[in-house]
């Protein structure tokens, strides 16, 4: 498998409270964001980076540039990727930044975030989202 294919305008909100940040990179809708610590923006979530990086905070519904307004959702949500997804397969951070993947596509040194489950082939139920801590061995 490979890393899900989106397309940024069928990003959409499904349900879930809407949350807002100060983007630290160029963000496009369906990206996975994490908090960058030491600037208090949201950047690209990356799970073969750090710890840190891969400790993802939500997914984009809005473009945003260094220093601009990014809207996202996180734990408890479920949001329209705007790709197409395997029912009831669970989904993480990728190693490749911003980027969603299957687990199987996880690969040793990467960082375990949780995304959430497939509720359809559209929709990521991200009602368990949670940054795990743990680097794969």
């Amino acid at each position: 498998m490979a890393d899900v294919s989106q397309t940024a305008t069928s990003v959409e909100p499904v349900s879930g409270t809407p949350k807002t940040g100060t983007a630290g990179a160029s963000i496009v809708p369906g990206n996975v964001i994490y908090l960058d610590a030491d600037t208090s923006k949201y950047k690209l979530a990356d799970a073969d980076a750090s710890a840190a990086q891969a400790a993802a905070v939500g997914i984009a519904t809005s473009y945003a540039t260094d220093g601009s307004s990014v809207h996202f959702l996180g734990r408890g949500s479920i949001i329209d990727v705007g790709g197409t997804l395997v029912k009831g397969m669970p989904y993480f951070v990728s190693g490749t930044a911003g980027k969603i993947a299957p687990a199987a596509d996880l690969a040793t040194g990467d960082w375990s975030t949780f995304l959430g489950i497939a509720a359809s082939t559209t929709n990521l139920d991200m009602t368990d989202f949670k940054a795990t801590g743990y680097q794969l061995a």
